[in-house]
């Protein structure tokens, strides 16, 4: 069995009057970075690293429930064999 990386990112709709509350909360997730974020209009990209499938739905979930949220979906997901990873960054370009 190999391992994986598994990159997702995700698209929310916030409450603006809640979103520098809730953006902290989502930079205190593991794996979790904000890709780009509009507090004025309550939009933000997350993007998130994770080694299964599982933890990005877990995490998904949980910030779908989190105060502020008024909606959160995956738009992208890829999963990268670390193996190949590991051979592709040690070969030259």
């Amino acid at each position: 069995m190999t391992d994986e990386l598994h990159i997702a990112s995700f698209a929310l709709r916030c409450d603006p009057a809640q979103t520098g509350d809730l953006l902290a909360a989502l930079r205190a997730l593991p794996g979790v970075t904000i890709g780009t974020e509009d507090a004025a209009s309550g939009k933000a990209v997350v993007v998130m690293e994770a080694p299964d499938d599982r933890t990005i739905t877990r995490t998904l979930a949980e910030i779908q429930l989190m105060p502020g949220v008024v909606n959160a979906a995956l738009v992208y997901q890829h999963i990268l064999n670390t193996d190949e990873l590991t051979t592709t960054e040690g070969s030259p370009t």
